[in-house]
């Protein structure tokens, strides 16, 4: 695999945008850009950026996938406020979510995606004023269905059998602590955001992608957390995700769940390598560069922790606020 980013800015993927200007900041009197990740098709997506214009954000960035030039001139002409980000190259989902925060030019960006609906109802100034008061690195809105039936957002890390699992659990209360977003979705502090490094693009796998940005997040004393006055509605049902244990893996448990806190810092021991490349199932050779790779990056960012894993979820009381 790559190397190891650590800033925002380490890996640059080509692109075009269309349309639009950047807008400015802070449509409701908040600044608040948004950021639509593609994945439902035109018919979504025109109708999500009609919504998102009504409401009052004048920053919007639409990611598009490749090949989508042709629909995407003739759906700029009528949106002025509305810029069209076009990939030429593969990107993973954190990419395109690394990429849609550099662009955005408010200290804020909800990120959402475009077979979703935002209920508006239930978003207010206060709202606004409360995300901006509390400056945590990213709000994560409550999901349902067409039905209402409520979507599993939250995810809890918990020991079972001696090892860390991830539970998946719906969002009942405000204010909740959650593992990482769920499917990117949310409001991040973009300052926090580009100091954490973003998405790790090394770790392609949506879902291990994810959890390494959570985890990191939480390791490094950010937080996560869920609003029940932010509420979207799920078109379609979200795709499954891949969870094999495969080579990434083996870099987010490196990165997250292997290391330890002694003292002040954090530090990958040199007594976990065994272990590791007899059970990574990644060879000898390869699992010894995975993990030295990963122990020079630990080494880097050590004094960024603020706990290890077993720590985070011995600490996590998931029933507290």
């Amino acid at each position: 695999m790559n190397t190891i980013p650590t800033t925002l800015d380490a890996h640059r993927v080509s692109y075009t945008i269309v349309g639009g200007g950047k807008g400015k900041t802070g449509g409701r009197g908040v600044p608040v850009s948004v950021v639509v990740l593609g994945r439902g098709g035109r018919l979504h997506r025109a109708e999500l950026l009609r919504e998102l214009e009504r409401v009052g954000f004048d920053s919007i960035l639409s990611v598009e996938k490749a090949g989508e030039s042709v629909e995407v001139e003739a759906i700029a002409t009528g949106q002025p406020t509305v810029r069209h980000l076009l990939l030429e190259e593969d990107a993973s989902e954190g990419e395109r979510v690394n990429i849609g925060i550099r662009e955005s030019p408010a200290p804020y960006v909800f990120v959402l995606r475009d077979d979703m609906k935002l209920t508006t109802s239930t978003l207010s100034s206060r709202f606004f004023e409360r995300l901006t008061e509390k400056a945590r690195l990213c709000t994560t809105p409550v999901v349902t269905t067409r039905k209402g039936e409520a979507v599993p957002t939250i995810i809890i890390p918990a020991m079972r059998e001696d090892s860390i699992k991830f539970l998946l659990v719906p969002a009942s209360r405000d204010e909740e602590k959650n593992a990482a977003p769920f499917d990117f979705c949310g409001i991040y502090n973009r300052g926090k955001f580009a100091m954490l490094g973003g998405y790790d693009w090394t770790i392609r796998a949506p879902h291990w992608q994810k959890l390494d940005f959570g985890m990191r997040a939480w390791l490094w004393g950010e937080e996560i957390r869920s609003a029940q006055a932010l509420k979207l509605i799920c078109e379609r049902e979200p795709p499954a995700e891949d969870i094999t244990l495969d080579a990434h893996y083996s870099r987010f448990y490196l990165k997250n769940l292997a290391v330890s806190l002694k003292g002040d810092q954090g530090v990958l021991p040199l007594s976990r390598a065994a272990g590791f490349i007899f059970k990574s199932g990644l060879g000898p050779f390869r699992a010894l560069s995975e993990f030295a790779a990963v122990r020079k990056w630990v080494k880097i960012n050590r004094f960024r922790f603020r706990t290890d894993a077993r720590g985070l979820v011995d600490l996590w009381e998931p029933l507290s606020s």
